[in-house]
């Protein structure tokens, strides 16, 4: 069997007024899915980085064209 390499973690710091908001979703909003605030902050991050990937991926696009062209 393949050996998986162990996940490592980091520490965040994050603004207490951000942590009551996401603790009133999850509990006011079990249906959601989210347990814990980890679920919910590595959701968050996970989302915002797919987005973030979709505009550079178009970014990158559009400087090879104009590259092309000119």
């Amino acid at each position: 069997m393949p050996k998986t390499t162990p996940q490592i973690y980091r520490s965040l710091r994050v603004p207490e007024i951000l942590i009551r908001r996401i603790e009133e979703i999850i509990n006011e909003y079990p249906e959601l899915g989210y347990t814990n605030i980890s679920d919910f902050v590595k959701d968050a991050i996970r989302r915002r980085l797919e987005e973030l990937e979709k505009r550079i991926e178009s970014i990158s696009f559009s400087r090879i064209k104009k590259e092309s062209e000119g």
